[in-house]
């Protein structure tokens, strides 16, 4: 068992490209069950992450922002399916994929599947995806963050987020600052409750700070014991 990525770490500013591969039951201490990116650019196409497991956040996938300003992250056509996050005490987010994205950088998640994955415990956050961004600046060469900008972007197209769970927010996915689209998706029979079976807020999604325009999808049979079934929000939301 690996401290990060349970399969695979990637360090900074790489880029890479994987394609058709099964990750399957892998484990990590530290965050990444299978898979560990850290400031590179990554794309994913026809893959498979199924029954990774991680003591802390992303139980098959932890991506740390791509490669310097303007970087890049893809998972198109991949499958994230019984995954877990947050085995330790305090647990942790992204049941199936923990995604973060620094200044200007775009990510996509397009033809995606997550399905029966679950973020445990206090922090369990985004049961089957946790995305948000932020500003990074600094002058070591081996960080080439330099806007002041954040203009990060999400795009979630044609993805289906089926039974994931969450011990906390949001039960099929967790937006926390920046802004995306979410297009011809699909969120059903997620759940977002707390371990003593009550509470938890965002059976499907839950936004935090977070500008989210939605078009044509389904978001339907969430559940929570505490607040709002379907969406949570704290910020604008277009449908």
């Amino acid at each position: 068992m690996n401290d990060y990525g349970g399969a695979i770490k990637i360090r900074s500013r790489s880029k890479i490209i994987i394609k058709n591969t099964l990750f399957l039951d892998n484990q990590s201490f530290q965050n990444g069950g299978a898979l560990y990116n850290t400031l590179s650019d990554l794309e994913m196409i026809n893959c498979q992450f199924r029954q990774n497991k991680t003591a802390s956040s992303g139980g098959g996938a932890y991506v740390d922002g791509g490669r310097g300003d303007n970087g890049q992250v893809v998972f198109d056509q991949c499958i994230f399916d019984s995954n877990e996050s947050g085995l330790a005490i305090e647990g942790g987010a992204g049941g199936g994929l923990y995604l973060y994205s620094y200044n200007l950088g775009k990510a996509w998640v397009k033809n995606c599947t997550f399905k029966n994955n679950y973020a445990h415990g206090e922090k369990g956050y985004g049961g089957g995806l946790d995305y948000s961004s932020e500003t990074l600046i600094t002058e070591h060469s081996e960080y080439p963050y330099t806007n002041t900008g954040n203009d990060t972007y999400l795009f979630l197209h044609n993805s289906a987020f089926y039974n994931n769970h969450s011990n906390y927010l949001g039960g099929g996915i967790i937006f926390g600052r920046g802004e995306g689209e979410m297009v011809n998706c699909t969120v059903a029979y997620n759940s977002a409750i707390r371990t003593s079976n009550t509470g938890g807020t965002g059976g499907g999604l839950y936004l935090n700070d977070f500008e989210l325009s939605i078009a044509n999808c389904t978001i339907a049979y969430n559940i929570t014991k505490g607040n709002a079934g379907g969406i949570a929000t704290s910020q604008e939301v277009t449908a």
